[in-house]
């Protein structure tokens, strides 16, 4: 079972104009299997949002380091 939530400091405002805007996120995943003991690590993404006919869509995903 794999389970990932963004913990309560991990959005970042890079920029936020009217019609595009960029975020970096930092998301906790944690993975348990029954042979092994739980597994957990932190990633990072760059998210690109354009906003397109007045709904906000993604337009890119980067893993960050």
């Amino acid at each position: 079972m794999v389970t990932a939530k963004v913990p309560e400091d991990g959005v970042a405002v890079e920029y936020f104009h009217q019609d595009d805007a960029q975020f970096l996120v930092a998301v906790d995943v944690t993975t348990v299997m029954k042979t092994r003991a739980a597994e957990e690590a932190r990633y990072r993404a760059r998210i690109k949002l354009t906003r397109v006919d007045g709904s906000w869509r993604v337009s890119g995903v980067e893993q960050v380091g």
